[in-house]
């Protein structure tokens, strides 16, 4: 394998398989030099946890708990939802904070 230049093309390169090259030309990334400054759009400390919410945000937050229930629901034909109630460690369920995890599809 020879250098890797911030102008050589990702399609040139062996070791990135075709469907990776394919999503990185629609995210805009055409040359290895792109990757250099493709940045994250945030980044999440996860060595420090907050605490529960006490109401809705769109503010990202890091949870840590215990999972008290969890079930695979659906609504009208083949659309499904998994859904997990977590409670934080120090209050239990009915003292401390409590929050509901919904992933669609």
């Amino acid at each position: 394998m020879g250098s890797i230049t911030p102008t050589l093309e990702i399609a040139a390169l062996d070791f990135i398989p075709r469907k990776e090259v394919e999503a990185l030309a629609a995210a805009g990334l055409r040359l290895a030099g792109d990757l250099l400054d493709w940045l994250p759009r945030r980044y999440e400390d996860r060595r420090r946890f907050d605490a529960f919410p006490t109401y809705a945000s769109a503010t990202a937050v890091c949870l840590r708990g215990m999972v008290i229930d969890a079930k695979k629901s659906g609504f009208g034909g083949r659309r499904m939802f998994y859904e997990a109630v977590v409670v934080d460690s120090t209050g239990g369920v009915f003292g401390g904070g409590k929050i509901t995890l919904r992933w669609f599809n």
